[in-house]
C-alpha cells in the first residue's frame, strides 16, 4: 500500500511540474517601471518605460508581473487604455500612482495580487478587475495602498479579496 501511495504522490508531483507557465502558453516575466520616457504605461516610441532584464522592452501583458520600486522621473503613471498583468508590486518609500487616462481604463489582475512595502503611499485611481481571488499584502505600518475606483470580479465570476500585512489599505 505504501508503494502505491508513493507512486500516486510521484505522479502528482510530476504532473504539477509539467504544468509550468510555458506549458500554459508563456513564461512569467518581470517588468520594472523606470519611467524615463514619459508618464504613459504603453509608450513605445524609442523604447519603453519598462525595464525587462536590463533592456527597454515592450510593455507588460497578462503574463507579466510589474514592479514599481524606486525613484523614477515619472511616478504618476497613466494606464492609457485597459491593462492586464499577473500582479502589481510596489516597494520602497517613493509614492506611486496608477491612474486612468480616460474614464474607462481598467487594470485587470490575472492573479489578483498586489504587494506594497517600504513605507510609500501608493494609489490606484482606476477600475480594478480581479481574475482570481485577490491577496493584497500591504507590509509595514507606514505603507499605504489607496484604491479610489471600484474593485470587482470579471463577468460571471466571484472572487474574494484578502488584505494581509500591517500596512493600511483604503478602498
Amino acid at each position: 500500500m505504501s508503494s502505491l501511495r508513493t507512486l500516486i504522490l510521484t505522479a502528482i508531483v510530476l504532473t504539477t511540474a509539467l504544468i509550468t507557465p510555458s506549458a500554459l502558453g508563456g513564461a512569467w516575466e518581470n517588468y520594472t517601471w523606470d519611467g524615463d520616457k514619459d508618464q504613459y504605461w504603453d509608450t513605445e516610441n524609442s523604447g519603453t518605460n519598462w525595464d525587462h532584464e536590463g533592456n527597454n522592452d515592450p510593455i507588460p501583458t497578462f503574463n507579466d508581473n510589474v514592479f514599481f520600486d524606486g525613484p523614477a522621473p515619472h511616478t504618476t503613471i497613466e494606464l492609457n487604455g485597459n491593462r492586464s498583468v499577473l500582479s502589481v508590486n510596489f516597494s520602497g518609500s517613493v509614492d506611486y500612482t496608477l491612474e486612468e487616462s480616460t474614464f474607462l481604463d481598467t487594470l485587470k489582475l490575472v492573479d489578483g495580487i498586489i504587494t506594497a512595502s517600504g513605507g510609500g503611499t501608493h494609489t490606484i485611481s482606476a477600475e480594478i478587475k480581479l481574475e482570481a481571488d485577490g491577496v493584497w499584502d500591504i507590509d509595514g505600518v507606514n505603507t499605504w495602498l489607496r484604491v479610489t475606483d471600484i474593485v470587482h470580479s470579471s463577468s460571471g465570476n466571484e472572487f474574494s479579496l484578502t488584505k494581509t500585512g500591517a500596512g493600511t489599505s483604503q478602498i
